[in-house]
């Protein structure tokens, strides 16, 4: 099953072709209109966050605190992301870098722990909506479990407090 992100309906509104290409989906991508290139329907892991590195290695983050999010976890986030590109012009992605630093930190952190408030009001477990499928055509959700949720964002929280303690940048690292 391939699928694609709920901010494909964009895409399918303007009648425009999603052909699947990778410098297609990165336009996509650019403007809005999709989260994610073609995906397996299972896709795990959709964006590795932690302290940008500063050796010179092929690896860009330190990696003694990584918060890894499953694409669920990204679908759920990407109205977060949303915001905080408004006000800061940094485009979240699971395709690409991203970096935030100095006084971003500060919003970003304020979101997630309004965040935290949110998902302390959900059940359980709930089902995320992540995308549309294909084929065969249908939308695509996926479960979040509540207590799992929590405990990521609060180590994303100490992932903020570390990155502001120390006046390093935080790299997201995409695809």
């Amino acid at each position: 099953m391939i699928y694609i992100n709920r901010l494909d309906t964009i895409e399918r509104q303007n009648k425009k072709l999603f052909t699947g290409n990778r410098q297609t989906s990165a336009y996509y991508l650019k403007h809005g209109f999709l989260s994610n290139t073609l995906l397996a329907a299972n896709k795990i892991m959709a964006l590795d966050i932690g302290i940008q590195s500063q050796s010179k290695g092929t690896d860009p983050l330190e990696r003694d605190l990584v918060v890894s999010l499953k694409y669920v976890e990204y679908s759920f986030l990407l109205d977060v992301f949303k915001v905080l590109e408004n006000k800061t012009g940094v485009h979240i992605s699971d395709c690409d870098d991203a970096r935030l630093q100095g006084g971003q930190l500060e919003l970003f952190h304020n979101l997630v722990e309004k965040v935290i408030e949110e998902v302390k009001q959900k059940p359980k477990t709930w089902s995320e909506h992540t995308g549309f499928s294909v084929h065969p055509k249908k939308e695509v959700f996926e479960t979040l479990v509540k207590s799992e949720l929590i405990e990521k964002l609060i180590n994303l929280l100490n992932l903020i407090e570390k990155t502001q303690t120390n006046e390093r940048t935080l790299f997201f690292f995409g695809d």
